[in-house]
């Protein structure tokens, strides 16, 4: 039996998610028993409260709400230890928030303390693209985020995750996207061994067709029962670039915002989508890259056209290949231009280079890893 701690902020779905994998680890003969916290802190408290109304109760008799709740959570654990100890097709995953937001501030008020005394195996936040949170929030049931801003929703989902990593420590976390597949997750709880793998690959500035083939190479990876996370699970770049183009006529959320705080939103979506690959990066077991170029025709001085390759700069992926390597990741490399061999700095920073995909997957058929 395992126990995963799954967080995540108001409005990113993280029990319908919950529930999904549930379904899920049925279908593959496993029974995953959802835990919620918020629930069972309602049946542990003196008056009736839900969603709208907890926040309101004074700040000790919240806290006190909070330890009994997480006591009982704690209890229950040691009864199914007891029961299911060494049954591996059964696991528990409790949905918690680390953090709360309220007009004007964020409270982090669950002692980690009283998290840790439920010696759960690992930690896992899920997080959610802004465009579905901003969504989401916006129609809340209760109308507690009428007036929330994109900023603080980004600042917010940030400290989320930051705050899990410190329940966390020294256990295994992970961030994981809502919108990977059920396996992703199903595999963090029930196969821990199964290898773990970032995708990388030019996103900025590439083609789609480029990006559909990088999409394929994520599902040949996962039919081979790899745990794989895809850095496009998330896309808030391209909702912030359309928000930026409906500012430029007029129209949309941002229309009326200073350029200051378009400005503090672009780094703050920049910062995060560096920093979450980078945390994906170092919750997997080895990084695979996929680098391609595309062609075009130039004119030579003579004025004949000829066929030629442009190999674009990607950024992200030598970055991503450079912290894999500093962080002892394995860099398997699949170098997709005939025509040209890579970079030093581009092989040195590898484990291995392969000239096509089938090379990779005869490789880690021949060597398991």
């Amino acid at each position: 039996m395992r126990v995963a701690i799954c967080t995540g902020i108001a409005g990113g779905h993280r029990r319908q998610c919950l529930q999904e994998i549930a379904t899920y680890a049925e279908q593959q003969n496993k029974r995953l028993k959802i835990i919620d916290v918020f629930n069972v802190l309602k049946s542990v408290s003196p008056t009736p409260v839900d969603e709208a109304t907890i926040l309101d109760i004074p700040q000790r008799d919240r806290q006190e709400l909070t330890i009994k709740t997480y006591r009982k959570i704690a209890r229950e654990l040691k009864n199914l230890r007891a029961q299911r100890q060494a049954d591996d097709n059964f696991a528990v995953a409790i949905v918690a928030r680390a953090t709360f937001q309220v007009p004007g501030q964020l409270l982090k008020e669950v002692p980690r303390s009283e998290v840790r005394k439920l010696h759960p195996d690992l930690y896992i936040s899920i997080v959610q693209n802004i465009r579905d949170l901003k969504r989401n929030l916006d129609n809340d049931h209760f109308g507690r985020f009428r007036n929330i801003t994109l900023l603080e929703i980004l600042i917010w989902r940030r400290e989320e995750i930051e705050e899990t990593k410190k329940w966390a420590y020294p256990n295994p976390n992970y961030v994981v996207s809502r919108n990977e597949p059920a396996s992703t997750i199903f595999n963090l709880i029930f196969r821990p061994e199964a290898k773990k793998v970032y995708a990388s690959f030019p996103i900025s500035h590439s083609r789609s067709s480029d990006v559909e083939k990088a999409r394929k190479l994520i599902e040949k990876l996962r039919s081979k029962n790899y745990t794989v996370f895809n850095p496009l699970a998330i896309k808030d770049e391209e909702y912030i670039k359309e928000l930026i183009d409906e500012r430029r006529v007029r129209r949309g959320i941002l229309a009326r915002h200073p350029q200051e705080e378009i400005d503090r939103i672009r780094t703050e979506v920049g910062a995060q989508t560096v920093l979450r690959d980078y945390a994906l990066i170092d919750q997997s077991d080895c990084v695979i890259v996929r680098y391609t170029a595309q062609k075009y025709l130039r004119y030579e001085e003579a004025g004949k056209i000829v066929p030629d390759v442009h190999i674009p700069l990607s950024t992200g992926v030598i970055c991503e290949m450079v912290h894999g390597k500093d962080n002892g990741k394995r860099i398997y490399a699949v170098w997709l231009i005939k025509d040209a061999l890579p970079s030093p700095f581009f092989t040195y920073h590898s484990t291995r280079v392969f000239k096509s995909e089938r090379e990779l997957f005869n490789h880690l058929a021949r060597t398991r890893w």
